[in-house]
């Protein structure tokens, strides 16, 4: 890791790390490295003050976009290199001609370095990669991984208390078998989990489980996820969770709230045969995050298996929705289970991209996801949703195509108490039930305003 002054931080990587060969980026005149990833590619460092940065590509530039939108970041394009300028640290993608995405992590320094000589940290230097198959952390362990440093493997953690992962380096699933569901990291019946600044990338399933846990901070989390089930963090069956700042890309939900029985078989050799996450979830908060979903799966997502008592007070704020490529949707609840949904908050989300739902809420039956309570005749219900200055930036690829679903499962058991105050495309309040495209079916109390 090189400095300069105390204002940049560049990390120095592995000589067989993927290196892009569409990007090269360069920071106040010093070349960055830039990995290289099927879906996109990523650059990162750290810095104070402002930061001067520059992209060059292998053709003139004739079209850029830096992601999100609302940061208001404008390049300027000078033949085949363009440039802009950073004032505070921040994630963004930047999409030019065409090309598969640029990330660019720009992070604060570094505070609270956890000490290497500590027998309670497992330290991964920089500059290397790391190969440990299956890491088992401890209870009152802190696994840091250092910038420039590439750890290859998993990660798991069981009925442990105070366990921290942290550091800018890199966590590669690649050495597992893709479409085996195989998550990048789990924790089990843990409490007091604290991660932060990680990037993982090539994962062999969802990325990101907290399941039947409590305690819980993920802050400036990066991810690039490519296969089918790349969700990016599953709260199962966990309550009392702080998720902020996170630069998510996955395909399939981005963050996903669930309550079921996992098999153990592939997710943990310490939780044998089985995993039972059906606790109640509540108290979530997920602010100050910007999240992409590709072909599979939602933003925000609330479902399918639902298989507890208590879902309730749950908030999204401050978000930016950079795109939902597929068939799902930005805002959803897919209730196949038995749980009472309730107290659900999404505020200050804008939208740039959505292909096909915007929102999506429905109770309904799934072979996939009945259980036991269901199958007894006991179902679901879904009440007292908000969603509150909503605002979606419309391009011709999506303004044709808008639809929403809000339905219920009979009079027995209908969507309750659904209210949108404040819903804008393209800066103009929609007051109009029909441009917003919502159909409804066992839904009463919902309001548009």
């Amino acid at each position: 890791m090189s400095t300069d002054q105390n204002t940049l931080q560049i990390y120095t990587y592995p000589s067989t790390t993927p290196k892009s060969k569409e990007f090269r980026v360069r920071t106040n005149g010093q070349l960055l490295f830039v990995h290289h990833t099927n879906v996109a590619d990523f650059s990162c460092l750290a810095f104070k003050g402002a930061l001067e940065v520059e992209v060059e590509i292998n053709q003139p530039i004739t079209k850029v976009d830096i992601r999100p939108l609302s940061l208001g970041l404008k390049a300027r394009i000078q033949g085949k290199t363009l440039y802009f300028t950073l004032t505070k640290p921040v994630n963004i993608q930047i999409d030019i001609n065409g090309l598969k995405p640029l990330h660019f992590h720009g992070n604060p320094f570094e505070t609270n370095i956890p000490s290497h000589t500590d027998p309670n940290v497992l330290w991964f230097k920089g500059g290397e990669v790391h190969e440990v198959g299956e890491l088992v952390l401890r209870e009152n362990q802190t696994l840091y991984i250092q910038g420039g440093a590439v750890l290859k493997g998993v990660i798991r953690a069981s009925q442990s208390k105070n366990i921290k992962i942290c550091g800018r380096g890199i966590l590669d699933g690649s050495n597992y078998k893709s479409g085996n569901f195989l998550p990048s990291v789990i924790f089990d019946r843990c409490d007091g989990i604290l991660i932060e600044d990680i990037t993982i990338i090539e994962p062999a399933g969802w990325m990101v489980v907290l399941g039947a846990s409590k305690n819980i901070h993920i802050r400036n989390l990066k991810e690039i996820g490519e296969i089918m089930c790349s969700d990016g963090i599953d709260i199962v069956g966990s309550r009392d969770v702080l998720i902020e700042g996170c630069f998510l890309k996955n395909n399939d939900d981005c963050i996903v709230i669930k309550a079921d029985l996992k098999e153990g078989t592939g997710w943990t050799k310490e939780a044998e045969p089985g995993l039972d996450w059906r606790g109640n979830i509540e108290n979530i908060m997920v602010k100050d995050c910007t999240l992409m979903n590709d072909y599979c799966g939602n933003a925000m997502e609330i479902g399918y298996e639902l298989n507890t008592d208590i879902i309730r007070n749950v908030t999204y704020r401050n978000i930016d929705v950079i795109h939902v490529h597929g068939q799902g949707a930005v805002f959803s609840i897919h209730h196949a289970g038995c749980a009472a949904v309730s107290d659900i908050l999404w505020e200050d989300i804008r939208i740039e991209h959505c292909y096909d739902f915007f929102i999506d809420f429905r109770i309904f039956t799934s072979l996939a996801y009945i259980k036991e309570k269901v199958n007894e005749g006991v179902r679901g219900t879904v009440q007292h949703i908000r969603l509150r200055n909503i605002h979606w930036h419309r391009t011709v690829y999506n303004s044709y195509c808008t639809k929403s679903i809000i339905g219920g499962w009979g009079k027995e058991h209908p969507i309750q108490d659904v209210e949108i105050d404040g819903c804008f495309f393209d800066g103009q309040r929609v007051l109009d039930m029909d441009r917003l495209g919502i159909y409804t079916k066992s839904v009463t109390g919902i309001l548009l305003k």
